[in-house]
């Protein structure tokens, strides 16, 4: 039998170690954070990405990060959906939630989310920054040392790069001796040929090894490609990916009406002006009464052209969700 794993600083943030300025912030802004406790032997981590048109001047990434052992009631509420809602196994995405079926299971899904314990980490990164997967010079020198075996744009190998980095920061941070982690991401450019895969978890290996001292267990990863029809991997990638699109659409609108470098007291003034699930959803996001933590980051320069981190603040006293809706 799989016991839990000891935990020396259960609901807190373990400080990453790093030459990198940016995760030295990075630490900082986590620590102010609700953060879950991770005790169980498996770990899932979902990832999904929004804001890669080009109208929008940022880049969303959403990770899930949760205790697999003990969402049981998570998963129990998730195939009454299924079989009462989402019968005929349709996925759920931010961009389809105005579709009939699709809207009347968004807040049962997100409901039933709120069960997890984990934490739900949305990452809005400005798309002028490019040093927060190694930058041009690293992505040169992987290319000319034939360390990368696919031909990657600078942009496709920074938001890859980017997506492990954060990816072994939270292991780093959350995670614990011992337990298994299992990362599910969407079928993206990523892993879209087995050459590109292999490139990604040289990449993910690479920041894994930068960052964790201890001895884990096993490091899987896989896509939603996997799902065996009972949408197990789809449904945990689909949290971070209706996270990462709301707050996505978020930031491209206070980009828009401010102007400026996005602060929280912007972002909260701008917050109304979202489509109608966008707004459900950032309540859903700001919402940390639940098992399951939210963060919501925004990477961007300042007006003087120096990088900086904003914390969307959680609010304190939040409205239950609307059920009609």
């Amino acid at each position: 039998m799989n016991h839990p794993v000891e935990s020396s600083s259960a609901g807190e943030w373990r400080d990453v170690q790093s030459s990198l300025p940016w995760v030295a912030s990075f630490n900082k802004c986590i620590r102010e954070e609700s953060l879950p406790r991770l005790n169980g032997r498996e770990i899932i981590i979902a990832s999904d990405a929004s804001g890669q048109h080009r109208q929008n001047p940022f880049e969303v990434l959403g990770i899930l990060i949760l205790d697999f052992d003990a969402s049981l009631q998570f998963e129990v509420q998730r195939q009454v959906i299924r079989k009462g809602i989402l019968k005929d196994s349709r996925r759920l995405s931010f961009k389809k939630l105005d579709e009939p079926v699709r809207k009347r299971a968004l807040v049962p899904f997100l409901l039933a989310a709120d069960t997890i314990p984990g934490l739900c980490l949305c990452v809005a990164v400005n798309k002028r920054l490019t040093m927060l997967g190694g930058g041009p010079g690293f992505f040169e020198a992987l290319r000319q040392n034939s360390i990368l075996k696919a031909s990657w744009t600078f942009e496709s190998f920074e938001r890859m790069s980017r997506t492990a980095h954060f990816i072994s920061l939270l292991i780093a941070g959350l995670c614990c001796e011992g337990q298994n982690v299992f990362w599910i991401s969407d079928e993206d450019e990523m892993f879209e040929s087995p050459v590109k895969s292999e490139d990604t978890l040289r990449v993910l290996s690479t920041y894994f090894q930068m960052y964790v001292k201890w001895a884990m267990g096993n490091l899987r990863v896989g896509t939603t490609k996997l799902d065996e029809g009972d949408r197990f991997e789809e449904d945990f990638a689909a949290i971070a990916d209706i996270a990462a699109g709301a707050l996505g659409e978020l930031v491209m609108r206070v980009q828009k009406e401010a102007g400026e470098g996005i602060t929280e007291a912007i972002a909260a003034g701008l917050a109304t002006d979202v489509t109608g699930k966008s707004d459900l959803l950032l309540s859903w996001l700001a919402d940390n009464s639940h098992a399951l933590k939210r963060a919501s980051l925004v990477f961007d320069r300042r007006k003087d052209g120096k990088f900086c981190i904003t914390r969307i603040g959680s609010k304190r006293d939040i409205e239950p969700l609307d059920t009609t809706r």
